[in-house]
């Protein structure tokens, strides 16, 4: 199993028709690259979570333009591609006691590899669970 440390930018947009295509219009702009997206919309506003390849850049152009960010550290884990893989992520994390405050993840289904990022407040811990596991 492979697994980076990467930090993920929570962008808070306004709730509206555009905010995103306004913001990704910034991100393109700079030639920044996105890992994974995620949003969670509230009435007033919407929490885009986005792990930028170049999250100073991201983070610096955003800013700019005024937007709230708040950076957080995430694990992002490469997994098989295959019915289980994400459970097997969950259960050593059970397994050691270690909860899991968010994740999420794509794939095309014809690609092997997917992309799960994962929050949880012993990064260290699980870290070393995973990487031991490999």
């Amino acid at each position: 199993m492979n697994l980076n440390r990467s930090i993920q930018l929570s962008v808070y947009l306004e709730n509206r028709v555009g905010a995103l295509a306004d913001m990704c219009k910034v991100i393109e702009q700079e030639s920044i690259n996105l890992i994974a997206i995620c949003a969670i919309d509230t009435v007033d506003e919407a929490v885009l979570r986005i792990v930028p390849e170049d999250h100073p850049k991201t983070r610096d152009a955003l800013t700019a333009l005024s937007m709230h960010v708040i950076e957080t550290e995430v694990l992002a884990i490469e997994i098989p591609n295959t019915p289980g893989a994400t459970g097997k992520v969950a259960s050593l994390l059970a397994e050691a006691g270690i909860n899991i405050d968010y994740i999420y993840s794509a794939a095309h289904p014809e690609v092997t590899k997917a992309t799960l990022i994962l929050r949880t407040h012993s990064i260290d811990e699980a870290e070393k669970v995973l990487l031991n596991a490999s």
